[in-house]
């Protein structure tokens, strides 16, 4: 089991990381959470690609659920691509602890 997995583990079934990392977030059924901030910075897919020197058929597949299979060095680079910045937290004994 490689780090990420291990760590969602033992997280709450309920908890918002759990659900991302299924491919599904709180209030956006289907798991399109990426394609909804990708849409709201009015980019396509292939547009997007190239920002991120990628094929177009990775973004697809980031947005179709690979989120639980991606590189966290990878989702960091599409959300920056957005003009965001992607946060990492544990929710460790109720305590919540930014590891990037």
């Amino acid at each position: 089991m490689d780090p990420l997995q291990s760590l969602v583990a033992n997280l709450p079934p309920d908890h918002p990381v759990v659900a991302l990392h299924n491919g599904h977030a709180r209030g956006a059924p289907g798991g399109d959470v990426l394609r909804k901030l990708r849409h709201s910075k009015n980019l396509t897919q292939a547009e997007l690609a190239d920002m991120l020197y990628v094929t177009q058929e990775r973004v697809s597949a980031l947005e179709r659920g690979g989120v639980g299979r991606a590189q966290i060095a990878t989702l960091r680079r599409y959300v920056e691509a957005l003009g965001g910045r992607l946060h990492v937290e544990v929710d460790l004994d109720g305590e919540r602890i930014n590891i990037s």
